[in-house]
């Protein structure tokens, strides 16, 4: 989503960063082709479990981790549907960070 702007959804207030670790790398670090596809797929997975509570922002892919960037409603159970729907990815421990941040700060980086 670009521009980055809190103000254009002021109810995503929470930003919940999920980690995702991947073993199939090429030599710059970056995902093969089939890893990228299931990559796709698991982010897809997490976006449907969040529906109109949340939104994926940006993700961030190097180095074996891919990193999304979801903002989500912090009044709603969002960031625990997250949370829960993270088991099951084959190459390592995905980790969920979830912190209050309504001026996304967590994704200014990216601008």
């Amino acid at each position: 989503m670009v521009p980055l702007r809190s103000v254009q959804l002021p109810h995503l207030d929470t930003h919940v960063a999920v980690s995702v670790p991947y073993k199939a790398a090429r030599e710059d670090g970056l995902p093969l082709d089939e890893t990228l596809s299931h990559l796709r797929d698991f982010e897809d997975h997490l976006t449907n479990r969040l529906g109109d509570s949340g939104r994926l922002l940006a993700h961030e892919t190097a180095a074996g981790h891919r990193i999304l960037h979801y903002y989500v409603d912090g009044t709603t159970p969002a960031a625990a549907q997250v949370e829960a729907a993270i088991a099951g990815w084959p190459d390592g421990r995905v980790t969920v960070n979830v912190s209050t941040d309504a001026g996304w700060e967590g994704v200014r980086h990216l601008s």
